[in-house]
Order: structure tokens, then sequence, then C-alpha cells
């Protein structure tokens, strides 16, 4: 079964091989582009689609997550935003 057919299948409730896995990657992106946490948020958006997808290729999870930063919600409110080096 290919990621896509199981992902539908489950969502529709149907029969699937294993139960889809759907990873949320969002900082470990970044450490995979060996970029730190700000310059991956606030670089270009391919940057984090071609991370996305290169992890997704590399360890065959099933779907990937639109999620980008809730940081760029919070500043488009007028918050701030303060990254840490080791973490988000």
């Amino acid at each position: 079964m290919r990621h896509g057919e199981r992902v539908f299948a489950a969502l529709s409730h149907g029969r699937v091989d294993h139960p889809p896995v759907v990873a949320c990657l969002t900082v470990t992106g970044a450490r995979a582009c060996g970029v730190s946490i700000q310059d991956y948020f606030e670089g270009p958006p391919e940057r984090v689609v071609e991370a996305q997808l290169a992890m997704q290729r590399a360890w065959g999870h099933d779907a990937l997550i639109g999620f980008y930063s809730v940081a760029h919600e919070v500043a488009a409110f007028g918050g701030g935003v303060q990254y840490f080096a080791d973490g988000p």
C-alpha cells in the first residue's frame, strides 16, 4: 500500500496494512538543513518544503503536515518571537 492510499483509506475508515504515520517534524527540519531554527523559519519557505520532503523520503512516514511556524501567527498579531539555538 502506498503512502497516500494508506492515509486516504484510514480517513475513510477503510482497511489499511498498518496505521498511517504522520510526523510533525518542524524543528527537526532545521537540524536536517544544518541551519538555526530562526533561519529555518524566517528564511525562504522553499527551505522548509525541501527539508520536509527530504525527511519523508529518508524516513518513509505517510504524510506531511502543513504546519509551518506558530511564531508567524504570533508576530502577525503584534507578539514578539524569541528563538533559542538549542530548541524551539
